[in-house]
């Protein structure tokens, strides 16, 4: 049975008081929103329901001028070891390149963000768990701390990513290992880690480091069931309220971390502390007004709300009708309470 864990506002005035009594008499119509299954999803997803050994499948798309190189799948090949090498002691799951597809991505652009949308409206998954962009690019913002002329960006919902390189794979400018890092770094936010500060870490932001911290390994030890290409949450149910202080953890230590800030509004989100997550949302959205991230996260954080209010309000509604303000039947059907609009 489905309990209320807790009762957003608004207050719905005088009649509030009938709420526990409805919620008693009508179990189900409100209650957690990671234990309520998503419209258009008949998975439950469920620890240990998956091969933790299975390979992480990658799609590699990459751009003309990358697939021109001399020997570019074997350096693809080593680029991908590498971040295998760097990854596996943590997500116990090898790296798999399932196949590679020409893309020609907007190489001029100077923001990694365009490229990440292009990659993700012209480039299909299909049967693969992450899709990975590459791309040469002569000139962009934000060139790594450490000097280095790689620059990443992922999506962890969608799980896909983008790397943008200075030079050619393996070259002096752009050597393998650094790439390697670079995409264990992108692989690592897809596993749910956030930018961590150190020099010589994996997660630091824009560097190619090697080193993971153990706030980092836990996160995506928790995420290496973590759903690909579905309507629901990616992290299984089971580690959401485990992840939680990690992630404030990570927003004590660095209070402008970003990830860290969007991943726990996102765990609000699934267990129902809307409140908390347009908040936090809307806070974000005023300092990074361009984040596509956070605005999707806040359209689906205020749809849920919207939605919870209107169980309540319903709730409610029904709970009236016993002092003789029972809803009309053709209006109940019309609400169609409980189905997937």
């Amino acid at each position: 049975m489905l309990t209320a864990k807790r009762i957003p506002r608004p207050v719905f005035g005088p009649t509030a008081g009938l709420l526990a009594v409805s919620l008693a008499l009508i179990p189900g119509l409100v209650g957690d929103a990671a234990a309520q299954p998503r419209c258009g999803s008949n998975t439950v997803w469920v620890a240990g329901a998956q091969s933790t050994d299975a390979p992480v499948r990658l799609l590699v798309a990459a751009d003309h001028e990358i697939r021109n190189e001399r020997e570019w799948t074997r350096g693809l090949s080593l680029v991908v070891a590498e971040a295998e090498s760097l990854l596996l002691p943590y997500l116990g799951r090898p790296l798999e390149v399932v196949r590679t597809v020409p893309w020609q991505g907007s190489v001029r652009q100077p923001s990694a963000a365009p490229l990440l949308q292009d990659l993700m409206s012209s480039v299909s998954r299909g049967d693969a768990d992450i899709v990975v962009g590459l791309v040469r690019a002569y000139s962009f913002q934000g060139f790594s701390e450490t000097g280095a002329r790689v620059r990443g960006l992922a999506n962890y919902r969608s799980a896909y990513t983008v790397l943008m390189l200075g030079g050619p794979l393996g070259d002096r400018r752009t050597p393998i290992s650094e790439i390697g890092s670079l995409l264990a770094h992108e692989l690592a936010h897809i596993f749910g880690a956030v930018h961590r500060r150190g020099a010589d870490l994996l997660l630091a932001p824009g560097g190619v480091g090697t080193r993971v911290d153990a706030l980092s390994a836990a996160l995506i030890g928790m995420h290496r069931e973590r759903t690909f290409g579905a309507s629901g949450f990616p992290l299984p149910a089971p580690y959401r309220e485990a992840a939680r202080p990690l992630y404030r953890k990570a927003i004590e230590d660095d209070p402008s971390d970003l990830d860290a800030r969007l991943m726990l509004a996102r765990l609000d989100v699934e267990t129902a502390r809307y409140e908390e997550a347009i908040s936090a949302l809307e806070e974000i959205l005023e300092e990074f007004p361009g984040n596509l991230e956070a605005r999707g996260d806040l359209d689906l954080a205020r749809s849920l709300w919207r939605r919870e209010a209107n169980r309540l309000a319903f709730v409610l509604g029904v709970a009236g009708g016993f002092m003789g303000q029972l809803p009309r039947l053709e209006y109940l059907d019309q609400r169609k309470v409980g189905a997937c609009s």
